[in-house]
């Protein structure tokens, strides 16, 4: 069944909002699936990918980055995308909890996600496209690992 008919079918049943439904559909895949009677699997489930992006000072240029990242993912099928902005020397503090790390500067850290330190590629446009089609890669290789 279609993720939008199943959460449509949730929310007639239970009288439920939208993100509700949403929610309840998740768990009722994940529950299904893990108990092996043929729920929905899991890689149909839409899921919220959380990215870090990074700039020098964590305003201008890391919104100007992460609107555009957020566009061109929900141009690729990711639309549940939740991005943190912050300077380089916090992405340690937000990276334990994301998906990937997005950055126009050099990162010093030894990271446990995904690092692009090549995001001035959304201010030049020059490479923007495959950066971005290499962001998508990536985050369906570390879905599927988990």
């Amino acid at each position: 069944m279609r993720w939008e008919k199943r959460v449509a079918d949730w929310r007639w049943r239970h009288g439920t909002s939208e993100s509700l439904a949403e929610e309840c559909v998740v768990f009722d895949a994940f529950t299904l699936d893990s108990l092996g009677k043929g729920g929905v699997s899991m890689d149909a489930v839409k899921r919220t990918y959380r990215i870090v992006v990074a700039c020098g000072t964590g305003i201008a240029t890391s919104t100007h980055v992460a609107l555009k990242l957020k566009e061109m993912l929900a141009e690729r099928g990711k639309d549940r995308v939740e991005i943190v902005q912050c300077r380089v020397p916090e992405i340690p503090a937000y990276a334990e909890d994301a998906d990937a790390v997005v950055s126009t500067a050099q990162v010093p850290y030894e990271l446990s996600v995904p690092v692009f330190t090549s995001a001035i590629a959304f201010l030049t446009g020059i490479g923007m496209e495959e950066l971005v089609d290499e962001i998508a890669a990536k985050l369906d290789e570390n879905m599927s690992a988990t």
